[in-house]
């Protein structure tokens, strides 16, 4: 039974035998005739048969109706895109019209509302200025330190003449401690002037502070000079034991005063430095045995570039050259750009020859207002803003007529124009719209040393002589310099010829040129044939060395190129560039030397616009009133702090020149002219664009802009946008983000937004697009200004912030960018 069971298991699981009988291989299936006319291509031949000509129509055939399927299929698609972007635009069409319809409905009121704001702010300065100026008219009356009001004529004159008489007070010391309280007098005029709201004050009280400045200036002069005699005369009891000869230095605050008199006579003298002062000077030799005195006199002020014509900006010939392309702009600009140019016009027309620094800056100022919405300053304007768009559009009509009525109307402006051409055919007058005397002023004068008393017998002998201080032409007539003791070498023949090429080459100018030479031979010239006239002598020639001078530059004052020196011209009132040879800078050391042959008025300068134009820029705010200012210049980076009403230098650190200005707070006016003193100029001047390279922009919309950014600064940070440069000169782009907290700003959270006259709006580009586009970004809309642009949607906390900042801080913020003109010099 088990037996079985097994059986049958095994019969079950037996695999089936294959059979023995192999089958044969298949033989691949040949293609008849039948299977390839049903496939419907034709036979293949050998590659060496040609087609026939019904095939060759055939295959043409297939190929054109190929061609033209496709070319169906490719009008068809490009119909179709060419709808969907028809569709496209016609959708952004109107939606843009929407927007623009929604922006004009609401642009009056949106213009009201802003005006509203910046008129408050406006009227809360104003009367927190007019407070101020009262405050401290008020202050000046109850002064009891004894010191004169320069505003009464009869205060100031008293003062003058009874120090001028004083003949007691001529020692050095007093003279100096005198001069602090007649600085100050000079100072609190020009802070008048600067500081009184332009209309205020009468031309005839302008003039008369004018007047009065001068005046204490010369009186300044005066007294130095009366003491300077002093010291001479008491030469041989102050005299240094080593030396023999006197070597004094006297100083006070801003004024330092080195004297140095040849008492020894030591044919062998060549040079002597003023020790702590900074100053050598090399002696001619022909001067070593004479009767002379070195006085050097520096100040940190600059009493004599205000005198100089270029030292106020020439708008005027700007305007008159730019005429035609204003012509060819809509009429509204053609209008807007009129007044300006007619404001700046008349700005020039007014200043006076003999002006000083203030009134620069009060015409700077007052085109600054005139471009300015604010306030009761806007309100004045005006009125006399469409009194001269009136004047403009008659110009534009008669422009030749006009411009011949004015120069009969004001002939010395012209002349004035006619003058400052010739200044600017001469390559060695210096324009001070371009470049910036630095460090103040040095005044080095060659002295006749007065008769020193003599001691016999107990008896002190003096020779009385003319009280005045006399000052020796060098070089000069050889006479005068024999008289005072000067050993003069003639020049032999071979020598006479380099002489001259040397002074040729140094173009150096003589004061008082001998007479005897140019005159004579004119009178011979003029006489009669019959008469004939003796030749006329042959003068001799003497050598008279240039002087020497090497000078330490100013701790306070940054050169960021080889600093330049510069004479002034008493005739023609400016600063010149010839005159010097062997000028070498010690960069390591910051020593600048040179040699010269007139003694005179010295000064150093350096280029205005080295820092412009700027590399970028960047504002934030860092709490409640209070923002950083960062501008990366063209040479230094500088980091300013804005608190209140207040502003400071926080960097650069690695610069000691400014030093004296880190971490020191000051009012934006006061601290835009402490970094020109200090040789940093990032604040660009109306006719600057003459100097530097600058994107020109639609001023009104670049003002607004302005005031815009400081009106949101509390909650917003703004910075430089490459595609500013690309906009064109009537639209504004900057990048903008709202801004919190006390830390640098995301790149992420940076948005591009773009200012026009008409309206602003965010772009849906960003500063790492390929291409600039003006199309707005998806979701936004479109605004008359930036103020609303960025307060519209705006947190709820950075709005909030916005209505508490105080007008102090917005103010300030508006005054110090406005000073450095972003968007056209970066």
């Amino acid at each position: 039974m088990r037996s079985s069971v097994f059986g049958c298991h095994r019969s079950c699981t037996r695999k089936p035998q294959l059979s023995k009988h192999k089958m044969p291989p298949k033989s691949p299936a040949k293609k008849s005739a039948s299977s390839t006319k049903s496939s419907g291509k034709p036979p293949k031949k050998p590659a060496s048969a040609k087609l026939s000509k019904a095939e060759k129509e055939k295959l043409q055939k297939e190929e054109e109706e190929k061609r033209l399927k496709e070319e169906e299929e490719a009008r068809k698609k490009a119909e179709e895109e060419e709808r969907e972007r028809l569709e496209k635009e016609r959708i952004e069409r109107e939606e843009r019209e929407r927007l623009e319809r929604e922006e004009h409905e609401r642009h009056d009121m949106e213009m009201a509302d802003l005006n509203a704001v910046l008129d408050n702010v406006d009227s809360a300065i104003n009367s927190q200025e007019e407070q101020r100026r009262a405050n401290s008219k008020w202050e000046r009356y109850m002064k009891c330190d004894g010191s004169p009001d320069p505003t009464v004529t009869q205060d100031i004159n008293t003062y003058m003449s009874l120090w001028r008489e004083d003949k007691e007070s001529s020692d050095i010391k007093m003279v100096l401690n005198d001069s602090r309280q007649l600085l100050a007098l000079i100072g609190e005029l020009e802070f008048l002037m600067s500081d009184t709201p332009q209309g205020e004050l009468s031309e005839s009280d302008i003039g008369r502070y004018r007047q009065t400045i001068r005046d204490l200036q010369e009186l300044l002069s005066y007294k130095l000079d009366e003491a300077t005699v002093d010291m001479l005369k008491k030469a041989t009891a102050e005299a240094d034991i080593e030396s023999g000869n006197l070597q004094k230095v006297s100083k006070l605050d801003d004024i330092t005063l080195m004297l140095w008199a040849n008492l020894n006579k030591n044919p062998r003298f060549k040079s002597f430095e003023f020790q702590g002062e900074g100053f050598t000077f090399e002696l001619p030799k022909p001067l070593a045995t004479a009767d002379v005195a070195i006085r050097v006199i520096k100040t940190a002020f600059d009493h004599l570039s205000p005198h100089c014509r270029t030292f106020y900006p020439r708008k005027k010939k700007v305007d008159q050259s730019a005429a035609p392309e204003e012509e060819e702009k809509k009429d509204e600009e053609d209008t807007k750009d009129g007044e300006e140019g007619e404001k700046e016009g008349e700005g020039d027309d007014e200043k006076p020859l003999d002006a000083d620094a203030d009134d620069a800056k009060s015409v700077a100022s007052g085109r600054k207002s005139a471009v300015s919405a604010a306030g009761s300053t806007q309100e004045k304007e005006e009125g006399e803003n469409e009194g001269k768009e009136g004047e403009e559009k008659g110009e534009g009509e008669e422009g030749e007529e006009k411009e011949g009525e004015g120069e009969e109307k004001k002939p010395t402006t012209a002349e004035a124009e006619e003058e400052e051409e010739l200044l600017e055919l001469d390559e060695d007058v210096i324009d001070l719209r371009q470049f910036s005397p630095l460090g103040g002023v040095m005044y080095l004068e060659l002295l006749h040393l007065p008769p020193q008393p003599v001691f016999a017998r107990g008896w002190s002998i003096v020779e009385v002589v003319d009280e005045n201080l006399q000052r020796i032409a060098y070089p000069g007539e050889p006479e005068d310099l024999k008289k005072l003791g000067a050993t003069l070498t003639l020049a032999t023949p071979a020598e006479e010829k380099p002489v001259a090429k040397e002074t040729s080459q140094a173009k150096m100018l003589l004061e008082e040129p001998p007479k005897e030479g140019g005159e004579g031979e004119g009178e011979q010239a003029a006489q009669p044939e019959a008469e004939v006239a003796p030749p006329a002598p042959v003068q001799p020639t003497y050598i008279t060395p240039p002087v020497g001078v090497t000078i330490k530059l100013p701790s306070t004052v940054a050169f960021y190129e080889e600093p330049q020196p510069a004479r002034w011209s008493r005739e023609g009132k400016h600063w010149r560039l010839d005159g010097f040879t062997d000028i070498k800078f010690d960069e390591e050391n910051k020593t600048l030397s040179f040699k010269t042959n007139t003694f005179g008025l010295l000064t150093v300068i350096q280029d205005s616009h080295l820092n412009m134009p700027f590399q970028s820029w960047e504002i934030r705010p860092r709490g409640n009133n209070a923002a950083l200012f960062t501008i990366i210049a063209a040479i230094v980076e500088l980091e300013i702090e804005i608190k209140d009403d207040k502003c400071c230098l926080s960097q650069p650190e690695d610069t000691p020149e400014l030093d004296h200005l880190r971490k020191k707070w000051l009012a934006p006016k006061d601290l835009v002219k402490a970094l020109k003193a200090a040789g940093v100029n990032i604040f660009p001047e109306p006719d600057s664009s003459k100097f530097v390279s600058m994107t020109k922009k639609d001023e009104e919309a670049e003002m607004l802009t302005y005031r815009c950014m400081a009106m949101t600064l509390p909650a917003f940070a703004f910075s430089w946008s490459k595609w500013n440069a690309e906009a064109g000169e009537d639209r504004i782009v900057m990048q903008a983000a709202e801004h919190l907290e006390d830390e640098p700003v995301n790149e992420d959270d940076w948005c591009c937004y773009v200012q026009s006259v008409r309206r602003a709006k965010k772009l849906k580009i960003n500063e790492f697009s390929e291409e600039f586009s003006v199309d707005h970004a998806e979701g936004s809309e479109l605004r008359s200004n930036m103020y609303h642009m960025l307060t519209d949607s705006a947190s709820e906390k950075a709005r909030e912030r916005i209505q508490a900042a105080s007008f102090r801080f917005l103010h300030c913020a508006e005054e110090l960018i406005r000073a450095t003109r972003l968007f056209t010099y970066s």
